[in-house]
C-alpha cells in the first residue's frame, strides 16, 4: 500500500478538476458550523432525505421494492430503538 509517503505524493498526478473541488471543500471547511447554529431544522431535513434516498437505492440495487411509508416507519423504529441501546 502506498499510503501517504512523500514519494507517494510527489508522485502522484490530480486532475485539476479534482484540485478545485479539494480546494473549495478547503475554502467551506467549518462553515458548517454556521448552518448547524443557524439552521439545525433544515439541516436535520436534508440529513434524512439524504438517508431515505440512500436507503431506498441501496434497495433498488437489490431488487428490494420497500414503499416509502415502510421504510420510513423502519427507520424511525430503529432510530427509537438505537436511542434505548444509548443509555
Amino acid at each position: 500500500m502506498h499510503s501517504l509517503t512523500p514519494d507517494f505524493l510527489h508522485r502522484l498526478s490530480l486532475p485539476h478538476k479534482l484540485i478545485g473541488t479539494i480546494r473549495a471543500i478547503g475554502h467551506f471547511q467549518g462553515k458548517q458550523e454556521l448552518y448547524q447554529n443557524k439552521a439545525p431544522d433544515m439541516l436535520r431535513n436534508l440529513q434524512q432525505v439524504a438517508v431515505i434516498e440512500s436507503v431506498e437505492s441501496s434497495n433498488r440495487i437489490e431488487n428490494i421494492v420497500v414503499k416509502q411509508a415502510d421504510l420510513l416507519r423502519l427507520m424511525r423504529d430503529n432510530a427509537e430503538q438505537s436511542a434505548t441501546w444509548d443509555v
